[in-house]
């Protein structure tokens, strides 16, 4: 099956047109990797409305929440430098993200790289000095929090009007969606959708067998061309029309295999809770 290559845009688009949310998505790295701190407080999804959910709140959810974790993976494409640490405490320039948000916006502006990096950058050694690591955030995004807090996060930052909010969040997804972003995504940039849907997959831990995508969009920079972002579609249901993720489930782990390397996350599915219940 051939898929054309398309933004993630193209997919998350508010109810009244066809309105590019990919500011949504990549503008998440300006907040998403930038909040690797250790946060204070409550959890805002348990302990407040989405309307009361301040900046900090959304980037809690959106980057260290059971819907959303930062991993680290060998930088097998890179040669390690000595003294090199990735700083995600520190986010892109207003020139590295779209700043044109809003009704009709296209994609990301200008390079995805960060504050004093290049996009190429971003890589570090890793804690016992083996060789050089790379982090990105991937986030189950088609969860009815996170992506409350990615509209939400887009009103606060003037990116998004209430009644567009309104209407993207109106629109739920018929399949789960798992999100990669990340200053270094140098593993993706020579892969197109097919690839991609070939090396990645799910497995809740009660299923005997893995699930493939059904569907995968990957976000280009436009300037410098590289991935900065992918996106992959899995189905809710098996082709015998069972679940894929039982109410009783406990966890779900998901794997893309890169070459040499493979970028993995395991979600822990009774924590993955809204206010309606089980939330994926």
């Amino acid at each position: 099956m051939s898929h054309k290559t398309s933004h993630i845009s193209d997919h998350w688009m508010t109810g009244s047109g066809r309105r590019p949310l990919s500011q949504l998505a990549v503008l998440g790295l300006a907040a998403l990797l930038a909040a690797v701190m250790a946060w204070a407080g409550g959890d805002p999804w348990k302990d407040k409305t989405s309307d009361q959910w301040d900046a900090k709140d959304c980037q809690k959810i959106m980057s260290n929440s059971p819907w959303a974790q930062i991993v680290e993976t060998d930088a097998t494409w890179r040669t390690p430098t000595a003294g090199t640490t990735q700083d995600l405490s520190r986010g892109p320039t207003d020139k590295a993200v779209g700043t044109t948000a809003g009704p009709g916006a296209t994609g990301v502006e200008g390079r995805p790289g960060y504050a004093g990096q290049e996009a190429g950058g971003g890589a570090g050694n890793s804690p016992g000095g083996g060789g050089a690591t790379a982090k990105c955030l991937i986030r189950w995004a088609s969860s009815d929090v996170e992506r409350q807090a990615v509209a939400r996060n887009a009103i606060l930052s003037g990116k998004m009007k209430e009644d567009d909010a309104k209407k993207y969040l109106s629109a739920k997804s018929a399949e789960y969606q798992l999100l990669i972003l990340g200053p270094d995504m140098t593993p993706f940039n020579s892969l197109n959708e097919n690839a991609l849907m070939a090396a990645a997959s799910i497995r809740p831990r009660k299923m005997k067998e893995s699930i493939a995508p059904t569907k995968v969009q990957i976000e280009r920079d436009p300037n410098s061309k590289r991935v900065v972002a992918v996106l992959f579609f899995f189905p809710k249901q098996t082709s015998g029309g069972e679940p894929v993720v039982t109410a009783d489930e406990k966890g779900v782990d998901f794997v893309c295999k890169l070459g040499t390397t493979a970028v993995k996350a395991s979600f822990d599915v009774k924590h993955m809770v809204g206010k309606q219940g089980q939330d994926l």
